[in-house]
């Protein structure tokens, strides 16, 4: 998808902007390329923040946090069986690194008007934090 919005133009965020679903989610770990040749999701969040709200929708955002710890315990698990495994968590560890420490590579900018509710993920299960974030956003949770 970032190839997509690299692209710009009209079409840049026309998949948001088109949907008919009453909630969006949307996802970004870092919406940044790799190479910082041009403002990814991240630094450039004002756009798509824009375009969100001038379709009427109602922003909810949330950054979800956990203990340093926890962090390369799972990283840790996650990259096990990689061959690559001291490279993927070096990778991913300073990336953690930059959001603790606030770096623009790594956080919206102030002009956004984000205002993110942090949510810690230490010692909780998936479904756990969903029910919070859910409730925190005013959505409903239907069992069957």
């Amino acid at each position: 998808m970032g190839q997509q919005r690299h692209s710009g133009g009209s079409q840049r965020y026309s998949d948001i902007v088109s949907t008919t679903e009453s909630v969006l989610v949307i996802e970004l770990g870092c919406g940044e390329p790799a190479d910082l040749s041009f403002d990814g999701a991240t630094r450039a969040a004002a756009e798509w923040v824009g375009i969100l709200r001038k379709c009427g929708r109602t922003l909810h955002s949330f950054l979800l946090v956990v203990n340093p710890d926890d962090v390369l315990e799972r990283l840790r698990k996650r990259y096990a069986a990689d061959p690559d495994a001291l490279f993927c968590i070096w990778q991913d560890f300073g990336l953690y690194g930059l959001y603790q420490q606030g770096d623009p590579i790594a956080t919206f900018p102030p002009s956004t008007d984000i205002l993110e509710q942090k949510i810690s993920t230490s010692g909780r299960s998936i479904n756990d934090v969903a029910l919070e974030i859910m409730g925190k956003a005013g959505i409903r949770h239907h069992t069957a």
